[in-house]
């Protein structure tokens, strides 16, 4: 697995949001942002992707950070796993849509 290095200020908010909703503990919060890096196999740059996901947002209209995933999956040549329905909605009827993959859903 890989992922840009936006990851790991998505993790920290994650883990924010659910420490302030009360759903884990400060521990669980900071295992969180401190574990995250050792699931992936490599966390890339997001400066040269930078270009690439300001052009796919733009093609379909959606928020840049998701779309530094997408330009990563095809700069890579492999798939990016999404639980956001949004975004593959989006890219159904695009050039992206064969890159995308929904969370629990078959490959």
């Amino acid at each position: 697995m890989i992922a840009p290095d936006l990851i790991v200020p998505e993790v920290c908010d994650v883990a924010w949001l659910k420490l302030r909703r009360s759903e884990i503990t400060q521990g669980q919060a900071t295992a969180m942002v401190e574990g995250s890096p050792e699931l992936l196999d490599e966390v890339l740059p997001s400066t040269p992707l930078a270009a690439r996901a300001l052009a796919i947002a733009s093609a379909i209209e959606h928020p840049a950070y998701d779309c530094f995933y997408l330009a990563l999956a095809e700069l890579r040549d492999t798939r990016m796993v999404t639980a956001d329905r949004r975004l593959q909605s989006r890219l159904a009827a695009t050039p992206w849509a064969g890159l995308v993959i929904g969370l629990g859903d078959t490959a």
